[in-house]
């Protein structure tokens, strides 16, 4: 009986957590995709009042409309790439396998995976270390100008650990406010993720040394057994 009301205490647990993360899905949907969309219909609507009144403009306008239904176009790509970064019937490594592979396949930049045996079986949990692993890609892309990354994950002394490195520019850690007007907001965007499930993020980097993004998170009851 008591085996029986733990299983199901943790199905709905999981199923509490998997809601939450429909929830965040259609904010983003929304606060991204559906204005973005709603901008190109009210654009769209206003483009004929200038073909013929004003055709420079109308020209100018149907520009401004091809760009953001291209800017739509890979804003409705990278939603759809995010719902399939992770699948629960698939080990948290091999989604990390997958998505870090499909990474390298699209920017060209070699990576190296070292991954351990991990058990993470909460949605929740899982979605925010493979957000982590997004992000710190994709600030390698924009900023690194790097030519390897090593992706390594492990499971030891009670915590799931990831880590991302890469050989590229690296950056004075200390100088925070000058990261954010560069563009490295993604740093401050992990380290909530990786408080949101009760971990921590550590970042060690100088200039011309590359990078290592760190994150270390508790296991939780049922985990790791």
């Amino acid at each position: 009986a008591q085996k029986s009301a733990e299983e199901a205490l943790a199905a709905s647990a999981r199923a509490a957590a998997i809601e939450r993360e429909r929830a965040r899905i259609a904010r983003e949907m929304h606060d991204s995709l559906a204005k973005s969309i709603h901008g190109i219909g009210l654009q769209a609507a206003a483009l004929k009042k200038w073909i013929n009144g004003d055709p420079a403009r109308a020209e100018r306008d149907a520009t401004v409309i091809s760009e953001a239904a291209q800017r739509a176009a890979s804003e409705a790509r990278g939603l759809i790439r995010d719902l399939r970064m992770d699948t629960p019937d698939a080990s948290l490594c091999d989604s990390v396998a997958a998505f870090a592979g499909q990474w390298s396949e699209e920017t060209g930049v070699a990576v190296a995976l070292d991954l351990g045996e991990v058990d993470c079986s909460c949605p929740e949990r899982r979605w925010e270390l493979l957000s982590i692993l997004k992000e710190a890609l994709h600030n390698i892309e924009r900023h690194a100008s790097a030519e390897k990354v090593r992706v390594s994950l492990s499971q030891q002394l009670g915590e799931i650990q990831l880590d991302v490195a890469d050989d590229g520019r690296g950056f004075d850690i200390g100088d925070l406010p000058g990261l954010q007007r560069a563009g490295h907001f993604g740093l401050m965007g992990m380290a909530e993720r990786a408080e949101r499930i009760g971990g921590h993020l550590d970042v060690r980097s100088m200039p011309a040394q590359g990078a290592i993004v760190s994150v270390k998170v508790p296991l939780i009851e049922g985990e790791g057994a």
